[in-house]
């Protein structure tokens, strides 16, 4: 009955996170949670980055030069922009119980999330101008430097920011340059919707160990646009496993690929590896894919979100500051927030009370509640936790 209860409530949150609504039901979530959760006596780590970040998988891209024209130059702007500070809160303070130390609320706040049929970016959503200045920048500095341009390549997801680049505005500056366009997705593979065919993007590249739960080590992938597969002046590795399958044993000279992106495979993959992700992928399968778990992870981010502006709110001013875009389009799961005070002390306070995130110096604690396997109970304790590490450190 009672995981009734928080899916009801879950669904009005969902419902009234919304531009256009003067109240949310995130406060009835969050009292609902408060007074049932000192009933449950089993106690978990709360993972807020994905727990196997301990080793880097090997990402692959090729670089290619025009005909001499320009230089092999790449260019990888990295652009970081400040969030809206002027966003609404609640008029009541954040507090904790002696029970269970968890935030209650007693007011609305508006917030913005796009419609599920429709991700789209709006003017009147808080950050919005920071975040075009960003996607503006990475035109400009593509511009400024075209005619010493081969190729871009830009990361889709920044991983200090938690910013999603427009990675269809940069490929079009790239391709208006006369330079080819790739991109590093480590941090969007498994975490956002991705359409680079539809982009234009010429290739990318990921890991997925990350987002994709596949484990430490795991596998890479690359892609590569089907208007390069014919393309035999294309500089590549070429490799045994990137020769066509059914001529590979013949053993004839010179190189044939493969069409698609297996044409730039090198060598053998590693099937254990390969095994993993399968794995992986079933579970994203049966959770009803990526489109389905990116509608969990607007809410579950919007309401870390909102917990987080509670706290300040409580404290009189920003002692958790937001560098993430405020824009739920321009952002994954992951929330970076400045620690205006003790920031080491209160994410070792975290960590040792279970919550799980991702220290960045000088003072940056990234945190991803991640829709396949975090909830919004673990969201709401997290917060109650972030609260009490400001008395406790």
């Amino acid at each position: 009955m009672l995981d009734d209860e928080y899916d009801k409530k879950i669904k009005e949150a969902a419902e009234h996170y919304h531009p256009e609504y003067d109240e949310t039901a995130w406060e009835k979530m969050s009292q609902l949670l408060d007074e049932h959760l000192p009933q449950k006596k089993k106690r978990r780590k709360i993972f807020f980055i994905l727990p196997s970040l301990l080793l880097v998988a090997a990402l692959v891209f090729f670089v290619v030069i025009k005909n001499g024209e320009k230089n092999s130059s790449i260019s990888r702007q990295n652009i970081s922009s400040k969030n809206n500070t002027e966003k609404a809160l609640p008029e009541q303070p954040l507090s904790t119980t002696k029970e269970n130390k968890s935030p209650t609320f007693t007011e609305s706040t508006k917030k913005s999330l796009p419609s599920k049929e429709d991700e789209t970016i709006n003017d009147d959503q808080p950050g919005f101008a920071a975040i075009q200045q960003a996607n503006k920048s990475a035109a400009s500095s593509i511009d400024q430097n075209k005619n010493e341009l081969a190729l871009v390549l830009f990361g889709g997801i920044n991983y200090y920011t938690g910013q999603f680049f427009d990675l269809k505005a940069i490929t079009g500056a790239a391709h208006a340059a006369g330079a080819y366009a790739g991109f590093d997705l480590a941090h969007a593979a498994g975490n956002v919707p991705l359409q680079l065919h539809n982009w234009g993007a010429d290739f990318a590249c990921w890991c997925s160990y990350k987002y994709m739960n596949s484990g430490p080590g795991g596998i890479s992938g690359i892609f590569v646009h089907e208007k390069h597969f014919t393309d035999k002046e294309l500089n590549r590795f070429a490799g045994w496993w990137g020769y066509r399958r059914d001529k590979q044993f013949l053993m004839a000279p010179g190189f044939d690929p493969e069409a698609g992106a297996a044409g730039w495979q090198v060598s053998t993959s590693p099937i254990p590896l390969l095994a993993l992700f399968k794995a992986s992928m079933a579970i994203f399968d049966s959770a009803g894919g990526l489109d389905t778990l990116r509608q969990k992870s607007l809410y579950l981010t919007g309401y870390l979100e909102f917990l987080i502006q509670s706290i300040n709110k409580q404290q009189g001013e920003e002692v958790y500051r937001i560098i993430t875009p405020s824009d739920a389009t321009a952002r994954g799961c992951q929330l970076s927030v400045v620690c205006e005070r003790k920031a080491r002390a209160i994410f070792n306070y975290l960590a040792q009370n279970g919550v799980i995130g991702d220290w960045r110096e000088p003072d940056v604690i990234r945190l991803s509640p991640v829709p396949l396997y975090n909830t919004f109970e673990d969201v709401y304790k997290a917060a109650g936790l972030m609260a009490d590490a400001l008395k406790a450190v």
